[in-house]
């Protein structure tokens, strides 16, 4: 009975952990991995941008938290007061949805035009902090 060939076994520093990144997912990489990873892709000269994109957007969309905090004030103080609780609910709801739809799409979408990674995670948070910014400037 014939067998195939030897197993060999090769010896490296590499870890199971490090190895394993490569099918993983960038956004379920913690924070700390996924920095450590785009360094690691750079420095051997590959693509690292999808990684970078995942990177940027987790901080962008964490500051996007504090902008829909804020962005709650014209719902209390402005012309959505008079309406239902319901009408608001339902306004932010969609405003969470498209913000959500409109990030997803431009990290899709930015990867096939070849973006910057900067500009496709940030671009829906500025728009975001745009909407913001000029429903508090009604308010007043």
């Amino acid at each position: 009975m014939a067998r195939g060939p030897s197993a060999a076994q090769v010896k490296t520093r590499l870890s199971a952990e490090f190895l394993g990144l490569a099918v993983l997912d960038p956004e379920s990489l913690p924070g700390i991995g996924l920095l450590s990873y785009i360094r690691h892709l750079k420095q051997n000269g590959l693509d690292s941008r999808s990684y970078e994109t995942a990177f940027w957007a987790r901080i962008a969309r964490t500051m996007a938290v504090a902008i829909i905090v804020v962005l709650a004030v014209p719902f209390a103080f402005g012309p959505m007061r008079s309406t239902g609780t319901g009408s608001r609910t339902v306004v932010g709801i969609m405003i969470g949805v498209v913000f959500f739809l409109l990030a997803k799409m431009l990290e899709s979408g930015g990867e096939v035009f070849d973006l910057p990674p900067i500009v496709i995670a940030w671009a829906p948070t500025a728009l975001l902090a745009l909407i913001t910014a000029i429903a508090v400037s009604r308010v007043r």
